[in-house]
């Protein structure tokens, strides 16, 4: 037997709620995988230089993005948090040109 094979037997044991549950669950781990990707892809990156980042809030101011604009005065300020976001949208701008 496989195992979505498996999952369709043991979902028809299930009442609703123990299959809400479950549903739940499933989307939480999915949710914890792609959070931990994302983190890893984002430390794995090089380093994110001052340039990049004032790179980065001058294209923002450009397009009108205040909230990124911020975000990356944040980064300069030493706000290790607003850096590791700022570095998120510069590797994903920089997947999108490769």
């Amino acid at each position: 037997m496989t195992t979505t094979q498996t999952a369709a037997v043991s979902a028809t044991s299930l009442t609703p709620h123990e299959q809400e549950q479950s549903a739940r669950y499933r989307a939480e781990i999915a949710a914890s995988r792609a959070a931990e990707a994302r983190d890893a892809a984002v430390s794995a990156a090089p380093t994110t230089t001052d340039e990049q980042i004032s790179a980065l809030s001058l294209e923002a101011a450009a397009a009108g993005d205040l909230a990124q604009v911020e975000l990356c005065a944040a980064a300069l300020d030493g706000d290790e948090a607003a850096r590791s976001r700022c570095a998120a949208v510069i590797a994903h701008a920089a997947a999108q040109v490769e």
